[in-house]
């Protein structure tokens, strides 16, 4: 994602939500995964003394190894009736 101008997109939004200077603004992000551009990300817009919430901290293994990943090339107007086939 970053190669896509994830990270660039994400500080061009925040930017653009600061300059307005709305007081009392709360600024919630939510992140699957906090790599090093994310805390840089949060320091740079949020108040000093922002919070990380970690729900996968004490877990053993953050990510499942037996999930099965399965992706379907559907037109969007059968979609639904492809989701219903692959939940049988």
């Amino acid at each position: 994602m970053l190669k896509l101008g994830f990270k660039e997109d994400v500080d061009k939004i925040l930017s653009k939500i600061r300059e307005r200077e709305i007081r009392d603004l709360q600024i919630c992000l939510f992140s699957a995964t906090v790599p090093a551009w994310v805390k840089d990300i949060a320091r740079e817009h949020m108040k000093p003394d922002f919070r990380v919430v970690d729900l996968a901290q004490d877990l053993k293994n953050k990510t499942a190894r037996n999930v099965r990943h399965l992706a379907i090339d559907t037109p969007f107007h059968t979609r639904l009736e492809a989701l219903s086939k692959v939940c049988k």
